[in-house]
């Protein structure tokens, strides 16, 4: 979404610079394909260097099980860079681990950070992992893609903190149209096509979806 997001932004004449977390899934193809649509792409692989010897201090905390904090600091002083270079006015985080670096990338400055809520705070905090609060509520704004999402991040933050939904959502064009769409997929009028958009991750709802439509055809076929 976040990509897909800055996109549309750029086409409705925003400039933006994107930076990621994870600097595993960020190739050369990657970086070039977003960079030829005036969308540069960050990642703390800019920094080789340093990006080594935190990853070789990455690997001996996780072996002994502590978590990396000077990974993310690291990170953090390299957005914090970002925002000094490029001027920005305002940064958005998609991913919880994204909005501590994001945090500590702002800290004494007066920027906004908007954080976008896709469902994972919901899920842990659900689970009893009320330390994730802090973060949210640290934020200037909140952004979440479902009513879902917006009424459970409410259930915990409370009238404190807005949170505003913001739909997932594609543009919808002729050639998408639901006819078209049904033949080439060979689905019949008269047959109903299930679809989820989600990994397959049990806390999705593949289940419930699975289950809920064997329900509809057993009381249609009787």
């Amino acid at each position: 979404m976040a990509l897909n997001l800055a996109v549309k932004l750029k086409e409705r004449g925003h400039d933006l610079i994107i930076f990621s977390g994870n600097e595993k899934k960020v190739s050369k193809q990657f970086v070039e394909k977003y960079e030829a649509l005036g969308l540069p792409m960050h990642s703390i692989k800019n920094w080789p260097t340093i990006n080594s010897i935190s990853s070789k201090v990455n690997m001996v905390f996780t072996y002994l099980g502590y978590k990396n904090l000077l990974s993310d600091k690291v990170k953090a002083r390299y957005v914090r860079s970002l925002i000094k270079s490029y001027k920005i006015d305002l940064v958005c985080s998609h991913a919880h681990s994204t909005d501590t670096i994001c945090l500590e990338a702002i800290k004494g400055s007066n920027l906004p950070l908007i954080m976008v809520e896709h469902g994972r705070y919901s899920y842990f905090l659900s689970q009893g992992r009320k330390y994730m609060l802090k973060a949210l509520l640290s934020a200037s704004g909140i952004v979440a893609v479902s009513n879902f999402c917006n009424n459970q991040l409410k259930s915990y933050v409370g009238a404190s903190k807005q949170v505003t939904t913001i739909h997932n959502g594609i543009d919808i064009i002729e050639q998408h149209s639901r006819s078209k769409f049904r033949n080439e997929l060979g689905i019949q009028e008269n047959e109903i096509p299930f679809g989820l958009v989600a990994p397959g991750k049990p806390q999705k709802g593949w289940q419930a979806a699975i289950d809920a439509f064997l329900n509809i055809k057993q009381k249609t076929t009787k």
